[in-house]
């Protein structure tokens, strides 16, 4: 079994994020790639600002196709603190055994932690 099969449901949807840095956080979120029907293959990326202490709420990005919708899977977080501090994190994510619409992560002053299931979600 190849390393890609063993993470196919690991899939996160939808997710907040917490930043508890001492610093404004500047966020791209890059969505795995997906082939739309006239064959050409794009990932989505979405940048946003999280302030310093603040959680920003992200819903799930469908797709809609011709005989079907696709959840867009979120693959990559790269942060840039206000300070210049570049910190990045990549799918598979810790802890995700099951694809899921309800993740939190937390950007900290040296990383981005796989947080688990929002604590907030749905409050």
């Amino acid at each position: 079994m190849s390393a890609q099969d063993k993470n196919y449901r690991r899939k996160i949807y939808a997710c907040a994020l917490k930043n508890v840095s001492d610093y404004d956080a500047k966020v791209v979120l890059t969505y795995a790639a997906i082939e739309y029907d006239n064959g050409e293959v794009k990932n989505t990326r979405l940048d946003m600002d999280v302030e310093k202490g603040k959680i920003r709420y992200l819903s799930e990005r469908l797709i809609t196709k011709r005989t079907h919708n696709v959840r867009e899977v979120i693959e990559q977080i790269d942060v840039t603190l206000s300070n210049g501090t570049k910190l990045e994190l990549k799918a598979p994510f810790d802890g995700v055994e099951n694809p899921t619409a309800d993740w939190h992560f937390v950007i900290e002053n040296t990383q981005i932690k796989s947080a688990g299931p929002t604590p907030e979600y749905g409050k």
